[in-house]
C-alpha cells in the first residue's frame, strides 16, 4: 500500500460517557477478509472467522467494564460497514 500504512488492521471499542474503558481488537475488515473470506459471496457464517470475532469480543467484554451492558454502539469506517452489510444479507 502506498505510504506504508496498513488499513483495516484493528477495531477499537470504547465505553463512555467519559472513557471508562477501551480496548483494541486485532479484527480489522481487511485483515479478517484476507484471512477468512475466500469466496464471493461468502458463506453465511465464515467458520473460523466467526469464531475469531466471537472469541475477541468475549475477551473484550471480560476486560472492559461496562462493555457488555452498553445500550448504544457507534461505529464508522470499513469494519462497521462490512459487519452491517453482512448482517443485512
Amino acid at each position: 500500500m502506498a505510504g506504508g500504512g496498513h488499513r483495516g488492521g484493528s477495531t477499537e471499542l470504547v465505553v463512555g460517557p467519559r472513557p471508562a474503558g477501551a480496548c483494541s481488537l486485532d479484527l480489522g475488515c481487511v485483515r479478517v477478509t484476507e484471512r477468512f473470506l475466500h469466496h464471493d459471496p461468502p458463506p453465511r457464517r465464515a467458520g473460523s472467522g466467526h469464531g475469531l470475532v466471537s472469541e475477541q469480543y468475549q475477551r473484550a467484554e471480560a476486560g472492559v467494564p461496562g462493555l457488555s451492558g452498553a445500550r448504544t454502539l457507534v461505529g464508522l469506517a470499513g469494519t462497521v460497514a462490512a459487519l452491517a452489510s453482512y448482517d443485512q444479507g
